[in-house]
This record gives structure tokens, sequence and C-alpha cells, in this order.
């Protein structure tokens, strides 16, 4: 392999140099620093913690416990929602022994709230689940 000249030294050591001053424009705060992480209690709804901007709402269309610890999600064609559930991740491997799962959730009422879950897949071999995908 043939040596590099030093002009190409020259210019990726001063790409490299500068690249973090580049980036430091764009560093954001990740989060409001006005949240407690004390004041969240098992009551508290999530919704609360949400800070919107003018205009926008949220709601909370499912909880507990048709969905424990989510991992990832997708929508089908129907409007129902497909969750990866981690209950087993790491530490907590000895939790459900049966597995994790993916679950699918959906409002069969029409109400706009999902009043439904059912089990897709649970196996002992399914641990922590980081993905799902629903084709077609």
């Amino acid at each position: 392999m043939p040596a590099l000249p030093f002009a190409s030294f020259k210019r990726l050591g001063l790409t490299v140099a500068l690249t973090p001053a580049f980036l430091l424009p764009f560093n954001g705060r990740a989060q409001d620093a006005s949240f407690d992480p004390a004041k969240v209690t098992p009551t508290t709804l999530p919704l609360e913690l949400f800070h919107l901007p003018e205009g926008l709402e949220i709601t909370l269309w499912a909880s507990s416990p048709l969905f424990h610890n989510p991992t990832n999600i997708d929508i089908d064609p129907e409007g129902r929602i497909w969750v990866a559930e981690g209950v087993r991740y790491r530490k907590n491997f000895e939790r459900r022994p049966e597995g994790d799962r993916i679950a699918v959730i959906e409002d069969t009422d029409g109400d706009g709230v999902a009043d439904s879950s059912h089990t897709f897949v649970q196996e002992p071999a399914l641990v922590a689940p980081l993905g799902v995908a629903v084709i077609g």
C-alpha cells in the first residue's frame, strides 16, 4: 500500500480538529431543566411531564395493563399497535419465565382509547426484543 502524502495527513488532522467546533452549535438540551424526577410518582400521568408548544395537545391512548415495558412499536393498516415488550431486560431476566412477548393493542369500540390487548407471540427464548415490524 503506497504511503499517503503529508498533505493528506494535514487535511485529515484539520478535519478531526474542526469537527467538534461545527457540532457545538447544534448541541441542544435533551430535556427541560425544570423537570424533577423526584416529583414523579406511580400515580403521575406521563402527560403531565410533557411541555407542548401552543396549539398542540397530547392524549393517553393506551397504558398498563394492556402492555408492560415497551421497547418498540409499529402500527398495522387496521390501526392496531404492535408492541415489543422487554420485561426481562438485563437484571430482570428471572421475571416472566414464560418469556417476553409481542402484544397487539387496539381500540375495539372506536372511542379513541385502547381497550383490548392480545399476545401475538410469547416464548422463553424471546428476551427483551428491541424491534417489531408489521409487514402487509
